[in-house]
């Protein structure tokens, strides 16, 4: 049922914040660290990547009935497809938040992070992944 914008819920209800103003709040409240983008969607609760993985680890070893039986195909049980999406959509808002130079991303050496399958980085430097951090100067 649609809400009255006259109403007194619409009139006192507030804007919520963006994805780019709750990446930039945890950035900001995270000084001296940079976050992989699969680390940045968990921690600020844009996807769930560590169900999302349990869910595909555990599809290798279950047969199929079981598995289904474990794991519907719903919201509550976040799939590597699903949280891709919400990954992909992630990474475009980070690219704009770089160039506007609230935040800095590099590509890393992949052997310094422990996020096991982090697969955002350089497609043609496979040993890299792109980290994120606040820039001090924003």
């Amino acid at each position: 049922m649609p809400i009255e914008t006259s109403s007194d819920a619409w009139q006192s209800a507030t804007e919520p914040p963006t994805a780019e103003e709750i990446v930039t709040d945890f950035l900001r409240n995270n000084p001296n660290k940079a976050f992989t983008l699969r680390e940045l969607a968990n921690k600020t609760d844009m996807a769930d990547w560590d169900s999302a993985l349990e869910r595909f680890e555990d599809k290798e070893k279950m047969d199929s009935e079981d598995f289904y039986d474990r794991y519907p195909a719903d919201e509550d049980h976040p799939t590597v497809i699903s949280e891709s999406g919400i990954t992909n959509d992630l990474y475009l808002k980070i690219r704009h938040l770089s160039q506007r130079g609230i935040i800095d991303v590099r590509e890393v050496d992949a052997t310094e992070i422990e996020t096991p399958f982090e697969v955002y980085g350089n497609p043609e430097d496979p040993g890299t992944v792109l980290a994120i951090a606040y820039t001090a100067d924003s």
